[in-house]
Order: C-alpha cells, then sequence, then structure tokens
C-alpha cells in the first residue's frame, strides 16, 4: 500500500465530520469534492458516486456510501479518545473490503453472510481499503452515547455486550453476519434516488428497522447462517432493482431472468419467493400498483398513470387497480 491516499476523518453525529472529509479528500487527490445536500459528490478524475450523511434527530444519523472508483485509497476513521460514538457498518460491496487495525491486523468483511456487519465504538481506529474498479455499498449507522442511553439502553439485556461495555465507556469491536432481512433494507437504502416519494421518510424507517434487528440479534444472540447463497441473493435483489426502473414494460420471461441470474428455473423462483415473499409475477404486479398509486397522488390522471405502468386500456388498469387496493382509481386520487 505504499503511496497510495490516506483520507482521515473522525466519524460523529455532526455534519461538520462530512465537510471535514471532504477537505481531506480534495486536498489528498488534489481536485474539488464538492458538498451537495449532505453529500460529497466525488469528481469524474477520481471515479463516480457519493457520500451521503442522513441525520434523523440529535446524536442519530445514517452514512451511505455508493462509489465507483477509478484509483484506490484508504480511508483511515481516527479514535476518539473520548469513545462517545458506536458505529454499526453493513457492506454489501461487489468484493470484500480490507480493513486494518492499528496493530496492524488486516481483515477482510462484506461480500459473503459472514463477518458483512462490522459493529464498533470511536475508541477503535481503522484503515479501510477502498479498491479502484470496485463497486462499493456501505451504509453505517452512527449513534452517540447520549441518544443509547436516551433511547436503547432499556431494551438491551444486562448481559448485552452493548449495555456492558460501551455504555460503560469501554471499547467495543464485533462482527456479525448479515441476515436475509438486513441485507434487503441496505440494499433498498442504496438505491434510493432523492427524487422519490417520501425519500426522508423511507430512510428513516430503514434506518430504525436497521437498528431494531441489530438489537433483537444481539439480545437474541442470533448467529445461525442462512441456508441461501450469499451470490444468488445479490443477484436476484439486483435484478429486482433493475427490473422496478422498466415498470412501464413487461418484465422479461422467467427462463430469461432466470438465465442472467444464472440459476435454472426452478432454484430462482424458489431463491426469488425466499427473498420477496412472493412470486416473481405478484411482485411484478405490487411493484406497478405501488408506483401506479404514487402517479395518481402526484396529479397523473388515469389514462397518464395506465400507460406508464405498462397498461394501454384505462378501464382494464381501473379493474387492476381496484383488485389490488380495493379502491377505484378516480377515488383514491
Amino acid at each position: 500500500m505504499k503511496n497510495m491516499k490516506e483520507v482521515e476523518c473522525n466519524i460523529t453525529t455532526e455534519l461538520s465530520w462530512l465537510k471535514a472529509y471532504a477537505s481531506n479528500l480534495s486536498k489528498a487527490f488534489n481536485t474539488p469534492f464538492n458538498l451537495k445536500d449532505n453529500k460529497v459528490i466525488f469528481p469524474d478524475s477520481v471515479g463516480s458516486g457519493e457520500i451521503g450523511f442522513y441525520a434523523f434527530e440529535d446524536n442519530f444519523g445514517l452514512i451511505r456510501t455508493k462509489l465507483y472508483l477509478k484509483e484506490s485509497f484508504i480511508f483511515i476513521r481516527n479514535a476518539v479518545l473520548s469513545n462517545d460514538y458506536s458505529l454499526i457498518h453493513y457492506n454489501v460491496s461487489a468484493r470484500k473490503i480490507r480493513l486494518q487495525k492499528p496493530s496492524g491486523i488486516e481483515v477482510d468483511y462484506g461480500n459473503d453472510w459472514n463477518a458483512s456487519i462490522h459493529y464498533l465504538s470511536a475508541a477503535h481506529a481503522g484503515g479501510f481499503l477502498f479498491t479502484k474498479e470496485l463497486g462499493m455499498g456501505i451504509i453505517t449507522l452512527v449513534m452517540h452515547r447520549t441518544w443509547i442511553q436516551r433511547n436503547l439502553s432499556k431494551y438491551f439485556v444486562s448481559e448485552g455486550e452493548l449495555s456492558t461495555k460501551f455504555l460503560d465507556n469501554e471499547s467495543v469491536d464485533g462482527y456479525l453476519h448479515i441476515d436475509l432481512e438486513s441485507m434487503k433494507i441496505v440494499k433498498n437504502i442504496l438505491a434510493l434516488n432523492d427524487d422519490t416519494n417520501w425519500y426522508a421518510f423511507l430512510m428513516e424507517g430503514y434506518a430504525y428497522k436497521l437498528l431494531s434487528i441489530f438489537i433483537r440479534r444481539m439480545m437474541k444472540k442470533e448467529f445461525a447462517k442462512e441456508k441461501l447463497s450469499y451470490k444468488d441473493v445479490i443477484r436476484v435483489i439486483d435484478l429486482k432493482e433493475q427490473l422496478e426502473q422498466k415498470i412501464g414494460s413487461p418484465w422479461p420471461k422467467i427462463e430469461i431472468v432466470a438465465e442472467s441470474c444464472h440459476m435454472s428455473r426452478s432454484k430462482f423462483l424458489k431463491v426469488f419467493k425466499s427473498v420477496f415473499g412472493k412470486n416473481y409475477y405478484d411482485l411484478y404486479q405490487e411493484l406497478r400498483m405501488q408506483k401506479a398509486a404514487e402517479l395518481l397522488i402526484s396529479g397523473f390522471s388515469i389514462s397518464e398513470t395506465a400507460k406508464s405502468v405498462g397498461i394501454v386500456n384505462p378501464s382494464h388498469f381501473a379493474k387492476e387497480f381496484k383488485g389490488f387496493f380495493y379502491i377505484d382509481p378516480s377515488s383514491y386520487k
């Protein structure tokens, strides 16, 4: 890792840390990294994507990292001696991320069910190798001790790791395998667009849901491995995200999408239903009707809405909509 750029930061629940990080990136790469709408935008010369920070209430927030880099660098998170912050990293990047600890020990995490969740307190420093030509997707929950004491301490059993160590100002550093439910939430957060209706509301809801799952697992010690293949799950989740962008067109036949996911038809159907809880065409119909509802609320006419979700005949659309929501689209508006 000689001659590789290093960029330092101290992560907190205040936006000031992101401003400082943008400044440090600009100095390291000798090019401006702009901060817009609480997001550091990466310039084309370095790569594409963003690192965004979203504060939901005092001392609780979420960091969303979506990057594709042209040049590798080391992200150094400095230790905070006061140990006031707790972080939970969820890594669903295309490949594992190398974490180098101050002791010199290197740990790979992500890209598998195992050790894709890294939880720690701010007293632990670390260097993350952000690799070029790697699609990176990381969600980080950040909490100050006062927020945890106010909101979470009563939910942790007395022997829980966070209550006996972090809340008593001791250091915490551990890993969990990622569960299917958390993976789906993380992928949904990464796929959210700023122009999505109820964007802020959805982001906050996902953050609290992730945290509630983490708490439940820490209390019950649910460490059983998922039976599904990690790569198969990632493939069907990515497929669903791609198909959502084409909601106005008929979805491809099952045989075609199964092949694109490197699975047989029967295996694809099994994995798809295990991940989403419904079959391929039922999900297509659900997403179409949800999109239709959004368009109607936004002021689209019934005819315009029908065409936007791939239904030419407005009467047929009205029948489909009522069959799904039990209300006529004219009344829904």
